[in-house]
């Protein structure tokens, strides 16, 4: 099936880094329904893997949850993040809690 029903996608603590965001980005288009996406815990992606994190927002998903908590994400991360995001407008929770480097 191109569209699979899956609503919520939890990926945390699993190590990825910008590749794996990549990869992760390339395929989310499939999953039509997704509202949930829980990235937290994870710390090895940079700006660059946020710049194409933030591609998803772009393709039509209306994710409702976007969960980066713990990533050691720097304001540079969190400007690539929400360049993409300015259409965005499902998006009702945004947690970035516990990302030290973020000073904006």
């Amino acid at each position: 099936s191109s569209n699979m029903p899956l609503k919520c996608l939890c990926l945390s603590g699993n190590s990825i880094e910008d590749e794996g965001i990549d990869a992760l980005v390339s395929s989310l288009p499939k999953c039509s329904k997704l509202e949930e996406l829980h990235l937290s815990e994870n710390g090895g992606f940079s700006a660059v893997g946020l710049k194409s994190l933030s591609n998803v927002f772009q393709t039509g998903l209306n994710l409702t949850q976007l969960h980066l908590r713990d990533n050691a994400i720097d304001d540079k991360g969190l400007m690539a993040l929400v360049q993409g995001m300015k259409s965005c407008r499902s998006l009702a929770k945004l947690d970035l809690s516990h990302n030290n480097a973020v000073t904006a």
